[in-house]
């Protein structure tokens, strides 16, 4: 006999399966078309480990949290089945709206359990995993004249006896616009319709979403009265090629990110096809596991980075890009 858990997910799917309709559809599958200025959901997948392959809860460590609450946000059942656990973030976007300096939160003094289990899951290469529109974020390097891809980003990098934390993000979001009906009929055949804007109506699609984390040291006394989402108070300049914020025990971290829009071409129903190029890359759920060559040569291992120094990555230019979003 199955146990009860098993009853229930044989259920789920049973129902999905009989359903008399003609056809079904997940949530999240199907064309989604903004306006600029709309707001966009990203969203937190578990934290992963290409050493330990044991999953952790993003909000597990002490990063920001959004104002309204964490919320399950998983969409489908696969990333159910799957064991991920996706929830929402506090990251803000606009469909097509530059934005660049945003405080995101200072946290509280990290405590001494806190420190030993950030510096635990840097140890154990532990990676973040952002989501849009299902899109997980994809950062490019290049290794001896070779381009890698990567889902998702380090926590942070050890480097010596100190630990640094990305603690910056520059997110790139490429878009496509569409413009006439037929073209967005044609992207999305067999689905109940397009979310968004009204059907004719011109609008922006998410095909592409791209990450490079940066580890900048803030002054924590100058945001102490800053609130999230507004103008950190200097000119962010992160460079992702060094390591400056070092994590201390009663010290606070504080967490900024910019997003900028990229007009491109490529089109809705060919925006997976940069993961599936990834190299011996096997797609789970809205997880990609890495390939067994790579296991040990992550972009961002202790050996390629010096406080304030360079490092031997460099990130190189996205594929499919076109005219840039406005700014803010």
């Amino acid at each position: 006999m199955l146990p009860p858990r098993s009853v229930t997910w044989f259920a789920l799917i049973l129902f999905f399966v009989s359903s008399p309709s003609h056809g079904f559809y997940l949530p999240g599958s199907y064309p989604h078309k903004y306006q600029i200025g709309d707001p966009l959901s990203v969203k937190v997948n578990s934290l992963t480990s290409i050493d330990t392959e044991i999953p952790f809860g993003y909000y597990s460590l002490p990063f920001c949290r959004p104002s309204e609450g964490i919320k399950d946000s998983a969409e489908n059942l696969g990333e159910l089945l799957m064991g991920d656990r996706i929830e929402n973030s506090p990251y803000r976007f606009r469909m097509f709206t530059n934005e660049s300096d945003l405080l995101l939160c200072h946290t509280d003094p990290l405590s001494s359990d806190d420190l030993s289990l950030l510096k635990k899951r840097i140890d154990e290469m532990y990676q973040v995993n952002v989501l849009l529109e299902n899109l997980p974020a994809i950062r490019y390097t290049t290794k001896e004249d070779l381009v890698l891809r990567w889902t998702g980003y380090p926590i942070g990098v050890r480097v010596g006896d100190s630990h640094f934390i990305f603690n910056h993000l520059k997110f790139t979001v490429l878009v496509h616009k569409y413009e006439e009906p037929a073209t967005v009929t044609a992207a999305s055949a067999n689905s109940p319709g397009v979310g968004g804007t009204a059907a004719g109506e011109p609008g922006y699609m998410v095909v592409g979403f791209e990450v490079i984390p940066c580890s900048y040291q803030h002054d924590t006394d100058s945001v102490k009265n800053v609130k999230m989402y507004d103008k950190y108070p200097t000119k962010i300049q992160c460079e992702p090629t060094t390591v400056a914020m070092a994590v201390k025990e009663k010290q606070s971290l504080v967490f900024t990110y910019e997003v900028s829009f990229v007009e491109s071409h490529i089109r809705w129903p060919s925006r997976w096809d940069a993961y599936l190029k990834m190299e011996g890359a096997k797609f789970t759920g809205s997880r990609f596991s890495t390939p067994s060559w790579l296991l040990h040569s992550s972009p961002y291992s202790s050996s390629d980075f010096a406080p304030n120094g360079s490092t031997r990555f460099d990130t190189v230019r996205r594929i499919g890009q076109g005219g840039a979003g406005p700014d803010e």
